[in-house]
């Protein structure tokens, strides 16, 4: 699905995209429709995948990672039992989201680039 952004949307865009420089702060709390849910969007699409928790389990590190469409279709393909998938009635809030151990997390890593949230 295809978003049209309006004329302010993409300037809010286009300023934010460069990333901010020491010292600045942008606050983006403005009123509706001025784009912050879809840029949300586009930057969870740009970042691979972030972490969202981690714990031990049964004397192993396990991480609970939320990614983007590219890397769900990835760990959807590796073995064994070291990759869950969140499927539960709140799927559409936790879609692309994954328990795994600590050694899938590793070769996320290593194919993926480090965690950058």
């Amino acid at each position: 699905m295809q978003h049209y952004l309006k004329s302010y949307q993409m300037d809010l865009l286009n300023k934010l995209s460069g990333g901010f420089k020491h010292g600045e702060m942008m606050v983006i709390s403005a009123g509706r429709q001025i784009g912050k849910s879809m840029y949300y969007q586009y930057v969870q699409e740009l970042l691979p995948y972030s972490v969202k928790a981690s714990a031990i389990v049964d004397n192993a590190k396990w991480y609970t990672v939320n990614c983007n469409k590219e890397v769900a279709a990835w760990l959807r393909t590796q073995p064994g039992k070291l990759c869950y998938e969140h499927i539960d009635p709140n799927w559409m809030l936790h879609k692309n989201m994954f328990d795994m151990h600590e050694k899938i997390y590793t070769m996320l890593q290593l194919k993926y680039g480090h965690d950058r949230i």
